[in-house]
């Protein structure tokens, strides 16, 4: 029946369903990863095309030109520098 704010009376009552049995670690076996290539991956690559590879080198050059230095590039020429003067001192 319903009871005083609008609730059943199944939703009053305590589950009998015990937690702390369902995850007991008795039966808990961990996880086996197998550490092996799939072999989807061992299949040879198809050669590419000499023109569409040429193609490519020179989007990543003009990209790369583009862009000018890396700040990475930059900082490391700049610490060489300074290394060489401490040394030269």
């Amino acid at each position: 029946g319903v009871e005083e704010g609008g609730r059943e009376e199944w939703m009053m009552v305590p589950g009998e369903h015990d937690f702390l049995k369902g995850i007991s670690k008795s039966d808990f076996r961990g996880r086996k990863f197998k550490n092996s290539k799939s072999k989807r991956d061992t299949a040879p690559a198809e050669p590419i095309n000499p023109e569409v590879l040429a193609e490519v080198h020179a989007i990543q050059q003009a990209y790369q030109e583009s862009r000018g230095p890396s700040l990475l590039d930059a900082h490391r020429q700049s610490k060489a520098k300074q290394q060489q003067d401490r040394t030269a001192e």
